[in-house]
């Protein structure tokens, strides 16, 4: 029975009709509710100071199914008792979600230490059968590890100020967006280009301005796209019941297995754009580094043997290292 106005209907309603299995009410509800569900996930996940994983996609997407199979495969709307509340509820299952997920990744990744720095095992405690690996070595380890890494750091930034300015301010602007230019870096560029600091800083300003527009655009996209994995997930398990009743429908079917392969088609659209890098083009670091705009393509080629020459300064102090 299809649900005439669904997109009217209150909230108390919409959860009802889904309680009752109405398809149309479920593809209402996570089209209503995706948003709010993403969000909370990014939110538990960045007040708990995993500020990495709030940036990433694919953590988010794989909790934000968690929360998916709870409402639709396992039913959970039929706990909640006050449907006008869902939006609300909705929330608390995304945060205890979210908080179940972290405790599993905590569990798997950082187990050594937290065991360590709880005191509930001797840094002696064999971590293997044979017991030639203890908690302490591991540790020892992954500081040692650490140093390596700082070290390793120091040395790069070292290598990046050796590059040809043009070269170093073109691999420099590429990631703007993701590490604003500080006052003193503007002053640099100011220098560089002999233009005032006042206008390369409203220049700057702008730019940023429009690769903010590109954010709230993928961030849209990534939302539309966990909203087509929400749906897509719900259309296969009605092509497995329908595949699993006594007498199904091959027209049903045809349909189920259209609209899934038509709905992952524009899901895949929809994550390219969402995983895009967001940098500003060619032109516009031409423009601050003063090369004219017919040439922007040199862009490309500066940033591209900028690269080459970290990488094959990384790869011979690598080779080195391991020559030792």
């Amino acid at each position: 029975m299809e649900i005439s106005n669904i997109r009217s209907i209150s909230e108390a309603e919409l959860v009802n009709f889904c309680r009752a299995g109405q398809k149309s009410a479920w593809n209402e509800f996570f089209r209503r509710y995706t948003k709010i569900i993403s969000n909370q996930i990014v939110k538990t996940l960045l007040t708990s100071y995993q500020f990495n994983l709030g940036k990433d996609d694919d953590v988010v997407r794989e909790i934000y199914f968690r929360v998916v199979k709870k409402l639709y495969l396992k039913n959970s709307l039929q706990k909640i008792d006050n449907p006008n509340s869902i939006a609300a509820w909705l929330k608390t299952v995304a945060r205890n979600t979210t908080l179940d997920w972290l405790k599993e990744y905590y569990s798997q990744k950082n187990l050594p230490k937290k065991l360590a720095r709880l005191s509930l095992v001797s840094l002696s405690t064999p971590l293997n059968e044979d017991g030639n690996i203890v908690l302490q070595d591991t540790i020892a380890e992954e500081n040692k590890t650490n140093l390596e890494a700082v070290k390793e750091l120091s040395i790069v930034l070292k290598e990046i100020e050796k590059l040809r300015e043009e070269e170093l301010w073109a691999l420099r602007l590429k990631v703007m967006f993701y590490n604003p230019l500080t006052d003193e870096e503007i002053i640099e560029l100011s220098k560089f280009i002999n233009k005032p600091f006042d206008k390369i800083s409203e220049h700057l300003n702008n730019l940023m301005d429009r690769l903010l527009g590109k954010k709230i655009k993928k961030d849209a996209d990534i939302t539309l796209d966990n909203r087509a994995w929400s749906i897509i997930h719900v259309l296969e398990t009605r092509l497995l019941e329908s595949h699993n009743s006594a007498n199904p429908s091959n027209q049903e079917k045809e349909k189920l297995e259209k609209d899934i392969k038509r709905k992952t088609k524009r899901m895949k659209i929809l994550r390219h754009s969402g995983n895009q890098f967001i940098e500003p083009s060619n032109e516009d670091i031409a423009d601050l580094i003063g090369i004219p705009r017919d040439k922007a393509q040199t862009i490309s080629t500066l940033v591209h043997r900028a690269r080459k020459k970290l990488k094959l300064i990384m790869e011979d102090r690598n080779s080195n290292r391991l020559l030792k």
